[in-house]
């Protein structure tokens, strides 16, 4: 099973750094995380910390805090977040060549360019009192009509400043995965 890393650096002020994807196909043209495959003896951790420096050229040492594991058919992704009272300076582009792009969190999640699992791992990751300790699952690559109403649905409600619990979190991914299986 091939394991990612995916992480997302914010603000103080609400903002997150994202990456404009040149691929895989299924990615391009949309925003999404900074991340990457984990090499063969290394830990989560270690990949979004190797990962981070590779594609930002960022060495200031970040305590990545892990909040979620989405477990796929033949993949496991693991979510990363970080806060910073102010953005290093980034190049333009990644070390691939994708644009680096810093925007509000509150609105990109309802842009319809953002990968659709963003939509709610965003707002998750602003939780940051909040984490799930286990992988979740399915991967959520194309969420149906239903899923995506529910997770802006969702994401509204944290960015309207409600404050989930984990049983409510857990509701969410559960009603998330049965709209899955209903499709």
């Amino acid at each position: 099973m091939q394991e990612y890393t995916c992480g997302f650096m914010f603000d103080r002020d609400g903002s997150v750094v994202l990456a404009l994807k040149n691929k895989p196909a299924w990615q391009a043209g949309k925003l999404n995380g900074l991340g990457g495959k984990l090499e063969p003896g290394e830990t989560p951790d270690q990949c979004m910390a190797r990962e981070w420096i590779e594609e930002t050229g960022d060495r200031e040492p970040r305590a990545w805090d892990h909040f979620v594991s989405i477990r796929g058919s033949d993949s496991v992704v693991h979510f990363f977040r970080v806060t910073v009272d102010a953005f290093p300076a980034f190049p333009a582009r990644t070390d691939v060549g994708e644009a680096i792009v810093i925007n509000s969190a509150r609105l990109i999640i309802g842009s319809a360019i953002v990968i659709p699992n963003l939509r709610w791992l965003i707002p998750l990751a602003l939780q940051t009192e909040f984490r799930i300790d286990f992988p979740i699952a399915p991967a959520f690559d194309a969420m149906s009509s239903a899923q995506e109403a529910l997770a802006i649905s969702i994401s509204a409600e944290i960015c309207a400043g409600a404050r989930p619990d984990a049983v409510q979190v857990l509701e969410w991914a559960d009603a998330l995965y049965k709209a899955e299986v209903a499709q």
